[in-house]
């Protein structure tokens, strides 16, 4: 499972993607009861990362997207991922 989100500028600064993120990490472990959870982001991108950080998730690697490799400033991507803690717990 891959969370994203997108907002426009206007909407950025009010931790509403943090938020939405967060939420979208509790379904899918409370509900759907999923393993672990991935995010990608461009390496440019770092506030992206930085919600990625805030929400738990680690920097696992990164690598160079095979659907951004025409476009030097996005094609060097990084994967974070959070395991889901109930299962780690056990």
């Amino acid at each position: 499972m891959d969370i994203d989100w997108r907002l426009k500028s206007r909407d950025w600064g009010k931790g509403l993607a943090t938020e939405g993120a967060g939420r979208c990490l509790e379904y899918a472990f409370k509900d759907l009861a999923f393993e672990q959870v991935y995010a990608i982001a461009p390496k440019i991108n770092v506030k992206s990362q930085h919600i990625m950080t805030k929400i738990g998730m680690k920097k696992e690697y990164e690598f160079s997207h095979p659907l951004l490799s025409n476009d030097e400033r996005l094609k060097t991507c990084v994967l974070n991922k959070i395991g889901n803690p109930s299962i780690l717990s056990i």
